[in-house]
């Protein structure tokens, strides 16, 4: 597999991971100087983030991932890769709506010891 396709498949794995609140993928795609910051801001470490999948609140029905179109997704610079994916989620309103909101996603990738792992991960609210 080459790193284009690799950093994909670490992509897609941390989301699938989020959402069936999975610790042991996180655990080994996530650097030990991991930081995330969530659309609202939060900046969180591995330790946090991991804790905040497994005992946080999930109010999402339902996500889907797209990573972004195009030859430089992800961008690879010798030991560093960026990738940026939408992730379209659904939930419920206190009305008993259906609500649906998109988040622009970037990721950070470091080949250390020729394994990938994310060092960076921040969320922006689209809508």
């Amino acid at each position: 597999m080459n790193d284009s396709d690799e950093v994909r498949r670490l992509n897609r794995a941390t989301f699938e991971a989020e959402q069936r609140r999975e610790q042991e993928p996180l655990e080994a795609i996530l650097a030990d100087e991991f930081r995330i910051k969530r659309a609202s801001g939060t900046v969180q470490s591995k330790k946090e983030m991991i804790y905040d999948v497994l005992f946080g609140p999930n109010p999402f029905l339902e996500r889907r991932v797209a990573e972004d179109d195009g030859p430089d997704n992800p961008k690879i610079f010798a030991n560093c890769a960026v990738i940026t994916s939408l992730l379209t989620t659904q939930e419920q309103g206190n009305d008993g709506a259906l609500l649906q909101k998109t988040f622009r996603n970037v990721k950070i990738f470091m080949k250390q010891e020729d394994r990938w792992r994310c060092v960076s991960w921040q969320v922006f609210r689209e809508s």
